[in-house]
């Protein structure tokens, strides 16, 4: 991993767009931004990835409304507008995808997908300051205890609410349901009018760094992928399992 670096090159002052070349959220009062977020796993019973014990997709598509913008920060308000999971290990499997409209099978699998659906009718309010970060949003408790909501608002990196130059770095929580990732991102330079930010996994020295792409003139993720593998213990097995982990959250046109 590595560490935490204030260059002294000079502040790029394509950053922000803004005279004071801070790095914020800049957004309107009724503003709506589509976003895609997926998760993908592979469990596997030996360190070199050779024997696979399960694997699994989840996706949610979102539209993000903004209600209210305030000095301090905004208020908004998400409607998930396509779910997909999918599942396979050895006790049971599903899949199910609302672009589908699949019936809903029985048994595990079913409840969640009855769950997976119920989402798809609701509107969640959250509240976000100006650097992202949130401060207040929905617990949505998923059949497997798992809080649901804490990923809708991967979306929002939480900036560092000041000029930022090539080499400084800062790091971020994210949540997919039972997974947590510390990330560090670290600034690269600019490509294309966009913020590019290598994107590491805080505690996995083997994955290579992926990367992550913010509009400085919003302060909006435009994408951000990156792939982390870790140890952890399979309660199905009674054994540890290598997960290996695939993240994608990018803006829809």
């Amino acid at each position: 991993m590595k560490k935490f670096v204030t260059s002294t090159a000079f502040v790029i002052s394509l950053l922000s767009f803004k005279s004071d070349n801070s790095l914020l959220l800049r957004l309107n009062e009724g503003q709506t931004i589509k976003y895609s977020n997926q998760l993908l796993t592979n469990g596997y019973s030996d360190e070199a990835l050779t024997t696979g014990i399960f694997r699994g997709e989840l996706l949610f598509n979102q539209s993000v409304t903004i209600t209210k913008s305030t000095n301090e920060g905004y208020e908004a308000e998400i409607k998930l507008l396509r779910m997909k999971f999918k599942q396979e290990n050895p006790r049971w499997s599903i899949d199910y995808d609302s672009d589908r409209k699949d019936a809903i099978p029985e048994g595990r699998g079913g409840m969640m997908a009855m769950f997976m659906s119920s989402l798809l009718q609701e509107t969640y309010k959250f509240e976000l300051t100006k650097t992202g970060k949130v401060t207040k949003r929905p617990k949505i408790q998923t059949p497997d205890g798992s809080d649901f909501a804490a990923g809708f608002s991967n979306i929002f990196i939480e900036l560092p609410g000041k000029p930022v130059r090539i080499g400084d770095s800062w790091i971020n929580e994210i949540t997919f349901r039972n997974s947590k990732f510390q990330i560090m991102y670290t600034v690269a330079g600019v490509v294309n009018g966009l913020l590019e930010l290598d994107t590491e996994v805080v505690g996995d020295e083997t994955s290579p760094p992926g990367k992550t792409y913010i509009d400085p003139a919003s302060g909006l993720l435009v994408k951000s992928e990156f792939e982390t593998l870790n140890k952890q213990y399979n309660q199905m097995t009674g054994t540890d399992a290598f997960v290996k982990t695939k993240v994608v959250i990018q803006l829809l046109p």
